[in-house]
């Protein structure tokens, strides 16, 4: 009945509702699709590359949910106690991620993953060039492109789906030069971006959801 809260609702309280995806130890491994950390937590066998790869909708997350028992010992149960009852404390816990919280995880070193809702990034630059593209990947600097998120995510690659809607490929945080002399003008921004963050370590970012575009005038 209070597996919710593994077994303690005195101290772990779950006032908002979370849907945050665990595996066997423990470990935080993502979020189901359109809601992020918030709803009821579910248990998976699967490590975080394979959750990202299999791209499941809600429910077949929900069909394939072992519950707390599937946790392997006191250990992993130990870890999800741990990582459950900080969710609200981490820079995702609204969908959200600024410039400053960004450069806050990358000083704290752990390189675990931030999961961010694609429809608190600001796209209102970009067009939706009707169904002819839908499956086309696209690669955008945001920055160059004058987003609000820009000096959060720079380039991002995103793919185009039905009904104007679009979706974001996983993304790595960190601060890489790229080859090229095309790449110069990124390198110098991104040069700088370092210079303010300091040392840290890199760590993935993961968009759950979907954002409509707005139509080019020019696509019927």
């Amino acid at each position: 009945m209070y597996a919710y809260a593994a077994n303690n609702p005195v101290r772990y309280l779950d006032p908002d509702g979370r849907s945050p995806v665990y595996n066997t130890d423990g470990n935080l491994i993502g979020v189901t699709e359109y809601t992020g950390l918030h709803g009821t937590p579910y248990f998976l066998d699967m490590t975080e590359d394979e959750f990202y790869e299999a791209k499941m909708s809600n429910d077949e997350v929900a069909s394939k949910n072992l519950g707390m028992a599937g946790l392997k010992g006191e250990n992993a149960v130990k870890n999800y106690i741990e990582s459950y009852s900080n969710l609200k404390n981490r820079p995702d816990w609204d969908g959200k991620l600024t410039l400053d919280e960004a450069n806050d995880w990358w000083r704290k070193g752990t390189g675990e993953t931030l999961h961010v809702d694609m429809n608190s990034i600001d796209l209102s630059m970009l067009y939706s060039l009707g169904d002819d593209y839908v499956g086309k990947p696209y690669s955008f600097n945001l920055q160059t492109l004058g987003s609000k998120d820009g000096l959060v995510y720079g380039h991002l690659k995103f793919n185009r789906y039905p009904d104007d809607a679009c979706r974001a490929y996983q993304d790595i945080y960190d601060f890489d030069m790229h080859p090229g002399i095309k790449s110069t003008p990124r390198n110098i921004a991104t040069k700088i971006g370092s210079l303010y963050a300091g040392k840290g370590t890199p760590y993935k970012i993961s968009f759950y959801g979907v954002q409509t575009l707005q139509k080019a005038w020019w696509v019927k």
